[in-house]
């Protein structure tokens, strides 16, 4: 469906940039915010993650530096996080802004390596209180990455912005660790309320830039419809057809 948007029926007070952190880098939403853990998060030296050293589970994957799919080489980055031979029930808590849809096929991608007996159950919440479960994630090769994908199967009639992996295993070689958490973007959705309404068009207007404009900050990102990093009529025409008004 086309729809014509009219600039002049939309009030606006205070136009200014969208506020929203956006981690969209590279056509992905990452997460934003690393919101509750368990007390023995740490990275693979042992170095247990703290307010100062959230940032290794955030934005995209980075430590496999020569990107060759194993995280143990010498010029290689120790930024993930999860835990060794402790107990089951350790967790950490993933928050995005901008929610997660529940779309047809995988909604979350889980960047990680752990030990070949390792084993943990993924949850996922809109509101940050009620968990539903999603899936679970097995064993591997210790030190080789790898990316394991999920799908929200129809659970959630509105934006996931919670995800929790809880520990179920324990003993040796049960180890896991994390190094990115992503999901799909939803395209024309500046305010992360998971519809294209008025509001967002509002951001569109700021963030417009014309061909081969650029993008102007992260918070513009999800106005980049085709990906060409620049928001302009291509654009516009895209925000228009895909545009729902408020849902919730």
């Amino acid at each position: 469906m086309r729809i014509t948007l009219i600039v002049g029926v939309v009030t606006v007070t205070a136009v200014t940039a969208p506020s929203a952190s956006a981690e969209i880098i590279d056509g992905a939403n990452w997460a934003d915010e690393v919101v509750e853990y368990s007390a023995n998060i740490q990275n693979y030296d042992g170095f247990l993650m703290d307010e100062d050293m959230e940032w290794w589970l955030l934005k995209e994957p980075d430590c496999d530096v020569n990107e060759n799919g194993y995280a143990w080489d010498p010029v290689d980055q120790d930024t993930v996080a999860g835990w060794r031979t402790t107990d089951a029930g350790e967790y950490v808590v993933m928050y995005w802004e901008h929610g997660l849809l529940d779309r047809s096929g995988d909604d979350l991608s889980i960047i990680l390596y752990g030990g070949p007996f390792a084993d943990a159950e993924v949850s996922a919440s809109v509101d940050g209180v009620v968990y539903r479960l999603i899936g679970t994630i097995g064993g591997g090769t210790p030190g080789y990455l790898r990316e394991e994908t999920l799908d929200f199967a129809g659970l959630f009639d509105t934006c996931v912005h919670y995800v929790q992996v809880l520990r179920v295993a324990s003993g040796p070689q049960t180890g896991m660790f994390f190094d990115a958490f992503g999901g799909d973007v939803y395209w024309g959705d500046f305010d992360g309320d998971c519809d294209i309404d008025l509001y967002d068009f509002a951001s569109l207007q700021v963030c417009f830039s014309g061909d081969g404009g650029g993008i102007w900050g992260r918070a513009c990102a999800p106005g980049d419809f085709d990906r060409d990093d620049d928001i302009d009529g291509d654009d516009w025409a895209s925000f228009a057809d895909e545009f729902t008004g408020p849902v919730q």
